[in-house]
């Protein structure tokens, strides 16, 4: 987003909130990532968790247990988030803290069911009928994550729910057990899990002045370190991330990404990865990591 990482945002939020350690449940590409970490955040506490197979949000949170030792954030690492912080010290005695947004969209996420107090009775994973329209944003406070674990080990042992073992079955669990789970507003929240998600999110946080932007009014465009522009057009809302070329082409409402070569092309609402060439393309297209289109 804007020319860096999501989870650089995400990790400078909560360490502003006191956060000094992290511990990262990785996948594909973990040691990239353990990486990039370590040489982003040196005075942090990092520990890399390898969760050896996708078996869905409570398993990732299980194979981190052996570390948590105390409350905890949990975060998902493909949403960027504007949360009202100041619930942490209204609702210090809470078992949990849960930041939530209303919004029509409330079958592709997990769904929270509230009282007048804010106090969560039930939660719903991607509910096929309407009985909320508050959703998590994959942003949590856990304070008693003996309970959390306790729900997380009864989730794995029971057959998983449609494919997957879901961490809001864990804390509906910790609900039963009479949990104070509460919910706190989050004023954004901005989706990077999908192409059009990734666009969005990227517009945003260039006009919100983020990336390293060359700029003569609007519109918005960010170029990273050693990237070369001849004869293009850029613009509005192109980020363009480290040691790319780009020649004579028009970039419009798209992202590249690093150690590219894009030649005479006419790309618009488009994603392109590390390592890809590019020649004589127009109109949309997504180009993962090391592809080549002529």
């Amino acid at each position: 987003m804007a020319n860096r990482p999501v989870l650089s945002y995400i990790i400078e939020q909560l360490r502003a909130e006191g956060v000094d350690e992290v511990i990262a449940v990785t996948g594909h590409l973990g040691g990239q990532v353990e990486q990039w970490l370590r040489a982003q955040f040196p005075n942090l506490l990092v520990r890399v968790v390898p969760q050896a197979e996708q078996r869905g949000t409570a398993d990732a949170i299980a194979v981190a247990e052996p570390w948590v030792t105390g409350p905890s954030f949990i975060a998902f690492a493909d949403t960027l988030f504007d949360a009202d912080f100041s619930a942490v010290r209204r609702f210090r005695g809470a078992d949990a803290i849960f930041w939530t947004r209303e919004t029509d969209d409330w079958s592709s996420f997990g769904v929270a069911v509230a009282d007048a107090g804010g106090r969560i009775r039930r939660l719903v994973e991607k509910p096929t009928e309407l009985v909320s329209r508050l959703v998590t944003i994959g942003l949590f406070l856990v304070s008693d994550h003996r309970l959390m674990f306790e729900g997380v080990h009864d989730v794995l042992s029971r057959p998983p729910n449609r494919g997957e073992y879901y961490l809001t079955d864990a804390f509906q669990y910790m609900i039963d057990q009479g949990a104070d789970i509460r919910t706190a507003p989050a004023r954004g929240w901005h989706d990077c899990g999908t192409v059009g998600g990734l666009l969005d999110t990227n517009r945003i946080m260039l006009d919100r002045g983020h990336g390293i932007l060359r700029q003569d009014g609007p519109p918005l465009v960010a170029l990273a370190e050693g990237v070369e522009t001849s004869g293009s057009r850029m613009g509005p809302y192109v980020s363009v991330a480290e040691n790319t070329r780009v020649r004579g082409s028009r970039l419009q409402n798209t992202i590249v990404g690093s150690d590219c070569v894009i030649e005479d092309c006419d790309l618009r609402d488009s994603v392109i990865g590390d390592h890809v060439k590019l020649r004589g393309v127009s109109g949309t297209t997504n180009i993962g990591d090391h592809g080549e289109v002529s």
